[in-house]
């Protein structure tokens, strides 16, 4: 007596399996690339803000999607955490200056 179909169990145990792999792929690689894209505005409103002030940084960070949740100007240092909009994303960037910032506007208007 022969077996009938047993390929086919085989053949769908495959195709599943590699379905859900796909799946895992394709999530992970969307996490990255929303953690690359809160870490670079991260960076640019450091930049922004060492050079304008928390507006600038403000401004450069809703431009990407993201707010301002703290910036904190120590001198030369300028340090600054944004939250992506709709998500939990958090990034923080820091500048260090070869000179101290001009005063600058340090808070929310």
């Amino acid at each position: 007596m022969r077996e009938r179909g047993s390929v086919t169990v085989v053949a769908l145990m495959i195709v599943g399996i590699t379905v859900l792999m796909l799946m895992a792929t394709v999530g992970t690689t969307v996490g990255a690339i929303r953690l690359g894209r809160i870490e670079a505005t991260a960076d640019l409103a450091a930049l922004a803000a060492a050079t304008g002030g928390y507006g600038a940084a403000a401004s450069v960070a809703g431009a990407n999607g993201a707010s301002v949740t703290k910036a904190d100007f120590d001198g030369p240092r300028v340090t600054v955490r944004v939250a992506r909009r709709g998500g939990a994303a958090t990034a923080t960037a820091e500048v260090v200056l070869s000179s101290p910032t001009p005063q600058l506007a340090t808070e929310p208007p």
